[in-house]
């Protein structure tokens, strides 16, 4: 992160994702120029993860997981929710979970989700 800054602020807005309900976006294009851009992120091909549940033989059971609201299930480290604050009615608050709109959040979501996988798939 850009370390010289003691406060980087994002920008706030919601967008209607479906009947009554509303997704948060963070607009955070001033706090991503203080962090290197992230690697890029290849998700998993079709044939790739036939080739994986393929490898594990006959008999095993595969599920499947859609995990609601899955950036805000992940902390910020708290170093870095200085760089991500906003100001409603003259308060000033900090995000303490993965804001979408940050450069690296898809990165770290899904390096998330990689570990998760890979580690219940180590207990098969």
């Amino acid at each position: 992160a850009n370390r010289k800054a003691k406060r980087g602020w994002v920008g706030y807005f919601q967008v209607l994702k479906a009947l009554a309900v509303d997704r948060a976006i963070v607009n955070c294009s001033d706090t991503n120029e203080g962090y290197e851009e992230p690697p890029p992120l290849r998700l998993a091909e079709f044939p790739d993860l036939m080739a994986v549940i393929k490898s594990y033989g006959p008999g095993v059971h595969v599920g499947s997981s859609d995990i609601r609201h899955f950036f805000w299930q992940i902390s910020l480290p708290e170093p870095d929710r200085q760089f991500f604050s906003t100001q409603i009615g003259g308060k000033t608050y900090e995000w303490t979970a993965l804001p979408m709109g940050w450069s690296w959040s898809p990165w770290v979501a899904q390096g998330t989700a990689s570990l998760a996988v890979y580690g219940m798939a180590r207990r098969l």
